[in-house]
Parts: C-alpha cells; structure tokens; sequence
C-alpha cells in the first residue's frame, strides 16, 4: 500500500487484509521493520518478525487472531499498509517480482482537510521530514521542496505540496518495472464492489465477501484514529466542504490545479 497519506490507504489496506488468504500488518504493527527484513535492509530475525505477526494478529475476529509466529503468515499474502514506503521505489524494485503495489489517490481537498484536522498528529510536520530526506532522488519536485523548508509556508500550502509530491510519484511506479494499480478513493466509496473486484484481481486473490463485509474480521483502531469495524462513509466525500474556507480552497486549488486536472479532478 503506497501513496499519500489521508488517501483511502488504510481503508483499501482494510478491505485487502480481511481477505481469508491475506494478512494485514499496519504502520504501528512494525510494518516497516517486516519490510527491513523483506527488501534485505536488514538480517532476518525470527523473534521480532514473530512479534510483528503476534502484533497485527490482534485486530481480527477469525482464526487469524491465534497467529503469533512468522509461520503462521508463509501461505498469506501480505498486506503491507505503509504509505511512507512510497519514496522508496528503488529499493522495492530490487524485488518487483514479488510485489503488487495498490496506489489509491484521492480529491486533494480532502487530503489536505483531513491532514488539517489531525491536530494530534504532526502529519504535516512528519512527512516534510521525509520528502526533504527524499530530495536527491526526485528532483522535479525541487522547487516544492524548497517550500517545504522554508517558515514562511503555510501548513495548507505545505500539505498541498505534500499531496502534489506522493499523488505524482504514482508515475514513477507505472512507469518502472512494479505491478501498479492506481485507483481513485472516490471510486472505491461510490462503486465500491466493483473497484473491489479489480483491486483483489490485481493482488492475485480470488473475490471473496469477506473483503466486501471487511468490518466484521477486524477490530479495534487503525492508523489516523480509524475504526476498523466502521462500514464505509459516503460523506467523506464532502466533509472538506465544512473544514476548509473559500480562501483555503482557492490556495489550495492554485497549488494542486496539474496534477488535479490529470486525475480528473478538475471539477471539483
């Protein structure tokens, strides 16, 4: 699972992982440790990867429940919710053959609304970190980096540039040698079983309903204060409307107005 945060990740992450043959491991499950040790980053560890699956096997209501060592997981397809592995692609086409990426992209207002929001979080804060860490590897994105370091940059426009930054790299996956599908979060909330159908296609499963009623195999909380067992809101389509002002929304559509209009988000 790559792309921007506030993106519909960790709801598509939700949907894939409550698929019987799959196994889902989130951003504070230690699924970047697993991806250390996935992309040869790090020497395997039997305990801690043991730790990882007893960690994320606590948010589900089936069997899956009982995991608790790394065997458990070696005939699952692995769910790997981790959005900050998005700036990574050289690394993860070092194994492209055994990789699906899912790369969901979404109506920048609401991303940029949602990051807003997260008072708690320093969404904003923390991925202009990465993005600065990232600079040598995407140059076209310098001069917006060069926003992103400088104080007098509001946080909208930061977390607009944010969005610009990890919505664009999708081309960079498509483009290069991994298996990528790019979906809209819009579609996934308005036609919703039929995104569904491409998107298990895609990762190599079968249909199953259990994706479809994805809320009744997990539990508990997700990344960004998400219920797990909440069914799919179509008002999150709209909830921008109310948290950001006219003002907001025309700063905001000036910075992402390209890469909108390329993902047909022009008349919004």
């Amino acid at each position: 699972m790559a792309g921007c945060q506030r993106s519909g990740t960790t709801l598509t992450g939700q949907i894939l992982g409550a698929h019987p043959k799959a196994f889902l491991i989130d951003e504070f499950e230690g699924v970047y440790k697993f991806l250390d040790y996935y992309l040869d980053r790090q020497a395997f560890d039997t305990l801690s990867m043991n730790e990882i699956v007893n960690v994320s096997s606590k948010k589900y209501t089936d069997i899956r429940a009982n995991f608790s060592k790394f065997s458990d997981i070696q005939s699952s397809i692995i769910v790997a919710k981790a959005p900050n592995i998005t700036y990574e692609i050289t690394d993860l086409l070092k194994r492209a053959n055994n990789i699906k990426v899912v790369y969901p992209v979404r109506n920048p207002r609401s991303v940029v609304a949602s990051m807003l929001k997260l008072k708690h979080i320093p969404m904003v804060e923390n991925q202009t970190k990465r993005a600065l860490k990232s600079k040598p590897l995407f140059t076209e994105f310098s001069r917006q980096i060069e926003k992103l370091e400088s104080e007098k940059t509001s946080k909208l426009i930061k977390a607009a540039i944010i969005w610009n930054i990890k919505t664009s790299i999708y081309k960079a996956y498509q483009e290069g040698d991994l298996d990528t599908f790019v979906f809209k979060y819009e579609d996934l909330i308005v036609d919703f079983k039929a995104t569904l159908e491409l998107l298990t296609k895609h990762c190599g499963l079968e249909y199953d309903p259990a994706s479809e009623n994805y809320f009744e195999y997990l539990k508990g909380e997700g990344p960004g204060d998400t219920l797990r067992d909440r069914k799919i809101d179509p008002s999150s389509l709209d909830k921008w409307k109310t948290q950001l002002s006219e003002a907001q929304i025309s700063e905001l559509d000036f910075m992402t107005k390209r890469l909108s209009e390329q993902l047909g988000y022009s008349n919004i």
